[in-house]
């Protein structure tokens, strides 16, 4: 789907993450989770959804077709574009991130993904948005991984050097002046340097 800028108006991006979806039959804080986002979306409009990582305890591993089956007859309640990136929780278990784009087929208003490219099994893509016909800005959207295989140090995966020169090689122009974004589940090391400095908004909790 394509996401476009209506009449000037700011894009709405709604940003969901860790959303924790266990196994199926869904206990009473699944349950809360789903209503609270009908909620969200019944009372709010957007112009696009996008979620950034661990929707499912991997570990609790039968069906996760089912499990994402449910998130996603929600979201095709509404008109809005979504778009999925993955966490480290995520693939815990026997199902693979394959597996899990395999499934986004459910969505009925998927957001069109440009120049994806995968690495081990990590899909990076471009989203384009639109003011008219004019191409006006574009989000970035990284598949950070699950966990290191760096140092030992490093619990957490990175964005791989291949996701970078994707990136570097995609025909946008970057400018200072030009508001784009980026997606992904794990922080840069450089979030907790740019929370001290930071400009505006708030940060209501440590960089992990």
């Amino acid at each position: 789907m394509k996401l476009q800028i209506h009449d000037h108006h700011p894009f709405k991006i709604c940003q969901l993450t860790d959303i924790h979806l266990g196994d199926y039959p869904f206990n009473d804080a699944d349950l809360k989770t789903l209503a609270s986002l009908k909620v969200l979306f019944d009372t709010h409009s957007f112009d696009l959804i996008m979620i950034t990582g661990d929707l499912l305890w991997g570990l609790q591993s039968s069906d996760p077709a089912k499990r994402l089956g449910k998130l996603y007859d929600l979201l095709n309640q509404y008109p809005t574009p979504v778009a999925i990136t993955y966490g480290n929780h995520d693939t815990e278990g026997i199902f693979s991130r394959t597996d899990l784009r395999e499934i986004e087929s459910h969505l009925i208003h998927p957001a069109d993904k440009h120049h994806s490219m995968i690495i081990d099994d990590r899909e990076s893509y471009a989203l384009e948005i639109y003011d008219d016909q004019q191409l006006a800005h574009i989000a970035y959207v990284w598949d950070s991984g699950a966990y290191s295989h760096w140092q030992k140090t490093d619990q957490y995966a990175a964005v791989e050097p291949e996701q970078i020169d994707w990136f570097l090689k995609l025909p946008y122009a970057r400018t200072s002046k030009k508001m784009d974004l980026g997606f992904f589940h794990i922080p840069f090391p450089e979030y907790q340097s740019a929370a001290n400095q930071i400009i505006d908004g708030f940060n209501h909790e440590k960089v992990c």
